[in-house]
This record gives structure tokens, sequence and C-alpha cells, in this order.
């Protein structure tokens, strides 16, 4: 799990990537959603008029259609995003489409989602120097901070996507509540909390005791 001074940098040092990866990992800090979902996003899943998110079930790793509710922090990543290209472009993030040359024509090549790069990683771990960490820490992370932030256990549940816990057996059946409205409350607190993370001067030598868990 990662600290709060942790992930402040981690954020930071994405200034440092390009116009799609840097965006990409910011958005998976601010929804918590697994790497597949966010960087295979088409746009047309997206609806900045109602601020959601909707990845379908042949998406999801649970074959569970799922709603994201966009918080004014990832709302603003998305529209970066799409405010770079045409709003027409398949996916939310895309990897440059280059000419394929053959018998000296230029065939052109369909866009694609982006693929997780080693080298955009390493490039981001060296500007930010944490140890043995990957892109699935920030979804862990995200968990963790909610419920210390005092997000019930059920809520993030939702939020993750997982058909466990109240969702299975009998509670499931008598439970019939979405709990969608809670949801949006916990992106839109986790959304304030990392921005004010972001904006925060830690000490150069901080120490893992002086951090949030």
């Amino acid at each position: 799990v990662l600290k709060d001074h942790e992930l402040a940098a981690i954020w930071r040092g994405c200034a440092a990537l390009n116009n799609q990866w840097g965006p990409a990992i910011r958005l998976l800090m601010l929804t918590g959603m697994r790497k597949t979902e966010v960087l295979g996003a088409p746009v047309l899943e997206i609806d900045l008029d109602r601020k959601t998110w909707t990845i379908p079930r042949e998406r999801s790793k649970n074959r569970s259609r799922h709603t994201v509710y966009l918080s004014a922090q990832a709302l603003s990543v998305v529209q970066e995003v799409l405010g770079q290209g045409q709003r027409w472009r398949p996916y939310l993030f895309q990897s440059s489409a280059l000419p394929r040359y053959r018998d000296q024509k230029i065939h052109p090549v369909s866009p694609k989602s982006v693929a997780e790069t080693t080298a955009s990683i390493r490039k981001l771990k060296k500007i930010v120097p944490i140890e043995d960490w990957c892109l699935h820490d920030l979804r862990r992370s995200f968990a963790t901070h909610l419920a210390a932030l005092g997000v019930a256990p059920h809520v993030i549940s939702v939020m993750l996507n997982h058909r466990s816990g109240f969702r299975t057996g009998v509670t499931a059946i008598y439970n019939r509540h979405d709990y969608a409205s809670e949801a949006k409350a916990a992106w839109e607190l986790w959304g304030n909390t990392l921005d004010a993370w972001v904006n925060k001067e830690y000490p150069a030598n901080i120490d893992d005791e002086d951090a949030l868990i």
C-alpha cells in the first residue's frame, strides 16, 4: 500500500510522461479500476454529461457491468485527454497509429488502445524512487485509503466491482440496494483527498512514520 506522500509523488511524476500515459496512470489512481479496464477504455463508455464511465460486462473481469462515478478530478483528466485530440477517437488512451509500408505504399493502421509498457513505468520509477511498486498497487492503495477515510467495506466492494461478500449468498437475496449514491460520494471524497495530498508540501526527508498509512 502506497503512502499519501508516495501517491502524491507518483501523481506529480506523471507530468513527465507522454500525453497518454500520464493521464492514464492518474485515472488509475482516481478510480481504483483495473489497468486493463482503464487502458482499454473506449470513449463511448464515458458520459461527460452524467459524469459516469460504464464498463460493460464484456470488459469486466467478473463479467459484471460496472458504473464508475467520475469525481471532478477524474472528469478533468478525461476532458484533458479528449481536448488533445478528436472526440471521435475510438479509445480514451490510444497508441500512435503508425503507417505500415508495403510495396512502396502506405497502408493505415487501425488505432489501438495503449498497452502496459515497461518503458513508461521505468521512466516513472526513475522519477519517483519508491521501492518495488507496480500499477496494481494503486488499486490496493485506493481501497485501503478509502477504508481509512471511513468508507464502509461493502461500499468499497461496490466501487471495486467485486462480486463477493454482501453481493452473494442469502444477504444478496434480501439486500437489493445498489449503494450507487454512497459509491459516488466516496469517489468524490477520494478525489478531494488525493488532490489535497498532491498540493501538500511534504518535508524532503519525510519518514514513513510521518505519513498516512
